[in-house]
């Protein structure tokens, strides 16, 4: 599982003791972390993971509740290892990719537990769009750009299509004449 913080990312392994992949190092939590059931669907749904690491230190906890994680990135990776040599078989499957949301800690005497949950990028499909067809919306996004720019005089203004209005030359029109 990697989980990215502002203050750096933690790769952790269900193993034990450091294990290295794609250049970074996993820490190895053995029995003390646990992921919840990643589902998939015939449907299309946002189906959150639970992530579960136990027995952290109580002094701990408050480098836990300084680190800004909601909407950060986490992701959970399924990998198979050779049982007699310890070796990696293939690159490792992606479970899951997912947002932090809500992080609760369960603090115990002498260890505590931190139970994260985090929710599948599906969700943003059920987010509304909070974006205008406006100049300054335009710009915000994509500086310099001004496709934008005269909308606003185009505000309830009449436009005619179709029917030629202007009258050229000294003639005149004869339009509608017979």
């Amino acid at each position: 599982v990697s989980a990215a913080f502002d203050e750096g990312v933690v790769n952790i392994w269900s193993g034990f003791g450091d294990f290295v992949w794609d250049s970074k190092t996993f820490l190895g939590v053995g029995d003390f972390g646990t992921i919840s059931d990643v589902e998939e669907t015939e449907n299309i749904q946002a189906n959150g993971v639970v992530y579960t690491l136990s027995g952290i230190p109580s002094a701990l906890i408050s480098t836990a509740l300084t680190y800004e994680y909601q909407g950060r990135p986490v992701t959970a990776w399924l990998a198979a290892f050779d049982v007699s040599t310890g070796a990696l078989i293939a690159d490792p499957y992606q479970l899951s990719g997912a947002r932090m949301d809500t992080m609760v800690i369960n603090e115990g005497g002498e260890s505590s537990t931190i139970t994260l949950t985090a929710e599948s990028l599906l969700i943003d499909l059920n987010r509304p769009r909070n974006r205008r067809y406006t100049n300054e919306d335009q710009i915000a996004e994509y500086a310099g750009d001004i496709f934008f720019e005269y909308v606003v005089s185009l505000i309830e203004r009449d436009v005619t299509w179709g029917v030629n209005t202007a009258r050229s030359g000294s003639g005149g029109s004869n339009i509608g004449e017979n």
